[in-house]
């Protein structure tokens, strides 16, 4: 705004010679002043000064440009339900929310801490997401049965915002037996085998056989339930 003793000068309207004025500029909202030109000078946002005087000596154009202002806001971030686990990694559902004028999400994910105060980051996830929705993020290549604290965060340029600590503890591996007999006299003695819940990693099961070329039955034994179809097998 252009002003002479408090009263607007509009655009084209005659002015008298020496008449002093004072330029004052107000960006629209999401915007911030880039410059003010005067005449034939023209002065940065730092150099100019609201309420600067311009005696008029002859016709002028007083202008301004203006840029789209940053984002000052940081965003909002939520974990939406308790994460889940499985014996070797955590889900998180999050949502995120970019807030303030130009603002806009520019990271998001979870990170993975191995002690309670968070001061040791064991693993960043990184993830996509859209502000205002629900995204899962999953940290593999955990360790089992082992408590671990996740937070979730979510940047904008206004800087980053993270949720609270979530304890979370992973699943204890899951022990898979087989045992052997002949017809329905079973071994009393089990083999052994880890299996890795989510893995793709084979479990090999080793059966005795005490007789040469005798078929014997076996089944698994996976979590004190018999798991899967009886089979059988001959001995060489």
């Amino acid at each position: 705004m252009v002003d002479y003793d408090g009263v607007a000068v509009g655009s084209g309207a005659m002015v008298s010679y020496l008449t002093v004025l004072k330029i004052n500029v107000t960006p629209n909202a999401g915007y911030e002043l880039a410059s003010v030109k005067v005449g034939s000078t023209t002065y940065t946002a730092a150099q100019f000064k609201q309420g600067m005087e311009y005696t008029v000596t002859a016709g002028t154009t007083i202008s301004a440009t203006f840029n789209v202002s940053a984002c000052t806001t940081k965003p909002t971030i939520a974990i939406n339900n308790t994460p889940s686990a499985t014996t070797n990694s955590i889900t998180v559902n999050a949502t995120a929310t970019a807030t303030g004028q130009n603002c806009t999400l520019d990271g998001t994910g979870i990170i993975v801490y191995t002690d309670q105060a968070c001061n040791n980051a064991l693993k960043t996830v990184t993830a996509i997401a859209t502000s205002g929705s629900a995204y899962n993020v999953t940290a593999d290549g955990l360790t089992h049965n082992t408590t671990y604290w996740v937070k979730a965060y979510a940047t904008t340029g206004g800087g980053t915002t993270s949720t609270e600590a979530v304890k979370v503890t992973t699943d204890a591996l899951k022990d898979t037996y087989a045992v052997a007999g002949e017809f329905n006299s079973w071994s009393t003695e089990a083999n052994t085998c880890q299996v890795i819940q989510g893995s793709n990693d084979p479990c090999n099961i080793v059966i005795t056989m005490p007789a040469a070329q005798k078929t014997y039955q076996f089944k698994v034994l996976k979590n004190g339930t018999w798991w899967g179809n009886t089979g059988t097998i001959t001995s060489s």
